[in-house]
Order: C-alpha cells, then structure tokens, then sequence
C-alpha cells in the first residue's frame, strides 16, 4: 500500500498560487500501477512548471523553457518520425 498524496504542501501550493493571482491548473496523472499523483501546471509567458505530488510522498518539480519561436514545418508525421528516432 503506497502512502497518501502530502495534501498539506499541495494546499499551500494552491493557496500561494492563489494569493499571488496565478492561473494554474490540476491534473491527475497514473505514473504506474502503484502511483498515483497529481499534477499542478503553471503557465507563464516565457516558462511552464509542472509541479507533481504524487501517493509516495515524492514531489517533483519539472520547469520548461520557452523559446518564444516557432518552428516552420512542423507536422504530426514529422513529430512522430523525430519521436521514433530516439
């Protein structure tokens, strides 16, 4: 049996997003048959975080960089083709 979701430091997330007037949004996320967890996103102009609470008491925290360029050419066959190359 896997612990439960750390609900205290989640809420304090929420509320501090809150207090400050960022928009987030909340999604649940199966990481493998024994997780669970939760996932908070923030977006903001030139960055994204995702900040994940998760049944092990694990908290991770994923930042992205945007580059605020867009690439030419890109389509759902390229995507695919680049993502079984690697």
């Amino acid at each position: 049996m896997t612990e439960p979701i750390n609900a205290p430091q989640l809420m304090e997330l929420l509320r501090g997003l809150e207090q400050r007037g960022v928009p987030c949004s909340i999604e649940y996320r199966r990481t493998s048959r024994e997780c669970d967890g939760i996932v908070v996103r923030i977006s903001g102009a030139s960055k994204i975080w995702e900040i994940g609470f998760y049944d092990n008491d694990h908290i991770e925290v994923l930042r992205y960089a945007l580059s605020g360029s867009a690439q030419v050419g890109v389509t759902a066959a390229s995507v695919l083709s680049e993502w079984d190359a690697s």
